[in-house]
């Protein structure tokens, strides 16, 4: 199941690319990223346990870095952007 949510993110990250969108798509786009964020939780919680969390926060090598923790600080980054976007969509509305 966690694979299926990480899966899901890939049209998130393409509907990023588009310039102009509506309510809908945007609302779609923000519950595709924040399924890819349950999918990590529930790989790294249930698959990798205390392992690899201790992995992604310890931080032992830079590569390390690059791999696993980048991609998950972009997500986190895109999420919060997102919901301000869709915050302010759905005040101005």
């Amino acid at each position: 199941m966690s694979m299926l949510f990480g899966i899901f993110d890939y049209p998130g990250f393409l509907m990023n690319m588009k310039q102009d969108k509506g309510k809908k798509t945007e609302m779609i786009n923000f519950i595709f990223i924040c399924l890819r964020i349950l999918g990590l939780i529930m790989f790294n919680s249930f698959d990798g346990g205390l392992k690899a969390w201790r992995g992604i926060i310890i931080i032992e090598l830079p590569d390390e870095g690059l791999i696993f923790v980048g991609p998950i600080l972009i997500t986190i980054f895109l999420t919060i952007t997102k919901g301000k976007r869709l915050t302010r969509l759905y005040m101005k509305s």
